[in-house]
C-alpha cells in the first residue's frame, strides 16, 4: 500500500529514516492534539485541566506544517519523476476518493450519534450536507491536493541551476508575508489600521500559504545548515514554544475565552516550532542506528500513518463513549494516555483494513 498523504516518491534505497519517522511522529501529535481538544471549550481557561490542555496544544501544533514539510522534501526532490497524468491518477485521484468516502462515513456516524429520525428524502439530504461539510480533521486532505496541484509548477524551480537562490526568494518573500506579516498585525500598535491597509495591498498569496511549509521541506532536506543556525533554529523553536504556551495561557485565563491565535499555523512561533522539529529529525534522529528489521517496521508504520489520520477521529470518539476523557483522571497524563490508546487501536484498525482487497486501494 501506498502512502497517499506524501506519496510513494522514494526508492527503497534512497529511503530516509528521518522522514518515515517524522511521519510518524507528527501523526501522533495529531492524536494528541485532538485528545487534549475535548474539553476545550467546555473548562473554563483559569484552571488547572485548561492550563494543561495549553501546555499540549501548544506543543504539537507545529503538525499540520510538519506533514507539508514532509511531502515538499519528497515531491520536490529530484528524485521524484513524475507527470502531471501520473500525479492526479496516483496521488491526488486516489486522495480525493479517500476524503469523499471517509466524509461519507463520517456523517454516517454523525447521524447515528445525533438522535434524528428522518425520512428518506430528509436523510440524503443531511447525509450528502454532511458530506460535503466533511469532519473537522479531513480539512486536510483537500488542502494538501491543493498543495499538489502546484508541483508541476514548482519543479522547474528547484531543478533551475539556480535553484537554491530562487528558494531562498521564495522562502524570504514567505517568512515576510505569510508569517511576519500576520503575527505583527496580531498586536495593536499606532495607526495599525493604515500600515494593514498598505500591507494588504501588497498580496503574493502564493508564498503566503501552505506552499511555503511546502519549499521550505525541500529546501532544509537539500541544503545543510552549519551548527550555528541549527542551533539558532533550536532556539527559536523553544522560544516560540514557551511564547505560544504563556501568551495564550495569559489572554484566555484574562478574556475568560479559549484563544487560539498563537496555535496558527503561519504564527511566528508555529514556523519556528516547526522547523526546529524538523531539523532535529534530519540531524539528530538521523544518526541513530537502526537495524535492518526496525528500518522495515518503521517504514511499515510510516505507510499506514495517512489511514491513520482519516480513522484516529472515530477511535478518539470510541475511546471517549467509553468514558476514558481527559477529564477522567490529571489531564497530565490522560492525554498520553488517550492518545497512545487511540494510536495503537487505530494503527490495528487500519492495518487489517490494509489486508481487505480493493477496499484498502480507497479508504486508506
Amino acid at each position: 500500500m501506498e502512502n497517499k498523504l506524501n506519496g510513494s516518491v522514494q526508492d527503497k534505497s534512497e529511503r530516509l529514516i528521518y522522514l518515515d519517522m517524522m511521519r510518524i511522529f507528527a501523526t501522533f501529535t495529531v492524536i494528541i492534539l485532538h485528545a487534549s481538544a475535548q474539553n476545550w471549550l467546555t473548562v473554563a481557561p483559569n484552571t488547572y485541566d485548561w492550563q494543561i490542555f495549553n501546555i499540549y496544544n501548544s506543543a504539537v501544533r507545529f503538525n499540520v506544517p510538519l506533514f507539508v514539510m514532509i511531502s515538499g522534501a519528497l515531491f520536490l526532490d529530484s528524485s521524484y519523476k513524475t507527470t502531471i497524468k501520473k500525479l492526479y491518477v496516483k496521488n491526488i485521484l486516489r486522495l480525493l476518493t479517500a476524503y469523499i468516502l471517509w466524509s461519507f462515513i463520517y456523517a454516517v456516524l454523525t447521524y447515528c450519534y445525533s438522535g434524528f429520525s428522518y425520512s428518506s428524502v430528509d436523510l440524503i439530504k443531511y447525509l450528502t450536507k454532511t458530506t460535503v461539510k466533511s469532519h473537522y480533521h479531513l480539512w486536510f486532505v483537500p488542502m494538501i491536493i491543493g498543495v499538489y496541484m502546484m508541483v508541476p509548477i514548482l519543479k522547474p524551480m528547484t531543478e533551475h541551476k539556480d535553484s537554491k537562490k530562487i528558494c531562498e526568494y521564495f522562502l524570504i518573500l514567505f517568512f515576510i508575508i505569510g508569517i511576519l506579516k500576520p503575527s505583527i498585525f496580531e498586536f495593536n500598535f499606532p495607526y495599525k489600521s493604515q500600515f494593514s491597509y498598505i500591507a494588504n495591498v501588497i498580496s503574493v498569496s502564493t508564498v503566503s500559504g501552505w506552499l511555503g511549509y511546502f519549499v521550505l521541506g525541500y529546501y532544509l532536506r537539500k541544503y545543510t545548515l552549519n551548527t550555528i543556525y541549527k542551533n539558532i533554529f533550536y532556539m527559536l523553536g523553544i522560544i516560540g514554544y514557551l511564547f505560544s504556551a504563556i501568551v495564550n495561557s495569559y489572554i484566555s485565563a484574562k478574556t475568560g475565552t479559549a484563544g487560539t491565535f498563537y496555535y496558527f499555523s503561519f504564527s511566528l512561533s508555529s514556523f519556528f516550532i516547526t522547523a526546529a522539529w524538523f531539523i532535529f529529525f534530519k540531524y539528530e534522529v538521523s544518526k541513530i542506528k537502526f537495524s535492518e528489521k526496525s528500518i522495515k517496521i518503521i517504514n511499515r508504520m510510516s505507510k499506514n500513518m495517512f489511514g491513520l489520520y482519516l480513522i484516529h477521529a472515530l477511535v478518539l470518539k470510541l475511546v471517549s463513549d467509553i468514558g476514558l476523557t481527559t477529564l477522567s483522571f490529571n489531564p497530565l497524563l490522560s492525554i498520553p494516555v488517550i492518545s497512545l490508546v487511540t494510536f495503537i487501536i487505530g494503527y490495528v484498525l487500519v492495518v487489517l483494513i490494509s489486508k481487505i482487497p480493493f477496499i484498502n486501494k480507497y479508504l486508506i
